[in-house]
């Protein structure tokens, strides 16, 4: 629904009509990004590890990005097994 790519924030058109309850939520998770790579840097913003990015971006924007799964849903597809494997190596 957003990026953020040097400092620049860009969303889908949907957030705008169909999907614009998530709007609020979704810039303040892609501005969280923004706001980190203005501070430290881009370089820098690079050799983070991408699940301190997200799950900061997640946490400020109250859910930004996640809010279409409830916690209990989180912790039983956890209990299940389920997990996200995450690729430090790219961008």
């Amino acid at each position: 629904m957003g990026v953020t790519i040097f400092g620049r924030v860009n969303q889908s058109p949907k957030l705008f009509s169909p999907q614009h309850q998530r709007l609020r939520a979704i810039l303040t998770h892609e501005l969280s990004h923004a706001h980190i790579q203005g501070w430290i840097g881009e370089y820098a913003y690079l050799y983070l590890p991408n699940w301190f990015k997200e799950g900061l971006a997640v946490m400020l924007s109250g859910g930004g990005g996640a809010e279409l799964v409830s916690e209990e849903e989180a912790r039983i597809a956890i209990q299940r097994g389920e997990k996200i494997v995450i690729d430090d190596a790219g961008s």
